[in-house]
C-alpha cells in the first residue's frame, strides 16, 4: 500500500525520507513512536532479530529527524510493521538483502 505521496510527480513525490516515515506512523497508523517501537519489538523475533523498546524509539526519532539511515534490516522491520513497501519510505531496497526470515 502506498503512502500519499510515495507515487507520481509533484512536490509530494519528492518527499524524504525522514517525512514518509513520520506521515506513515503518523497519518497510516496513528501511531506515537513508542507505537511504533513496540510494533517492531513484536515482530523483529519472526525477521530474524532482536529489539529494545528504548533503543528503537531513540532510533526512531533519529530516522524521523534525519540524524541517522537504518540498515537494510532495520528499513525491512519498519515496512514491515508499517504495512507498506522499503521504497514507500524513499529508501532503496538491496536487492541482496535476505531477511532471516526467508527461507531458500
Amino acid at each position: 500500500m502506498s503512502l500519499p505521496g510515495s507515487q507520481g510527480s509533484g512536490p509530494e513525490s519528492e518527499l524524504g525520507f525522514e517525512r514518509r516515515l513520520r506521515r506513515a506512523r503518523k497519518w497510516k497508523r496513528r501511531w506515537t513512536q513508542l507505537q511504533l517501537a513496540q510494533r517492531i519489538c513484536q515482530i523483529a523475533p519472526a525477521h530474524g532479530g532482536t529489539a529494545e523498546q528504548h533503543s528503537l524509539k531513540t532510533m526512531i526519532s533519529k530516522w524521523e529527524n534525519g540524524m541517522k539511515i537504518p540498515s537494510q534490516h532495520n528499513r525491512h522491520l519498519l515496512a514491515v510493521a508499517l504495512g507498506v513497501t522499503v521504497e514507500d519510505l524513499g529508501l532503496a531496497h538491496d536487492p541482496d538483502f535476505r531477511c532471516a526470515c526467508f527461507t531458500e
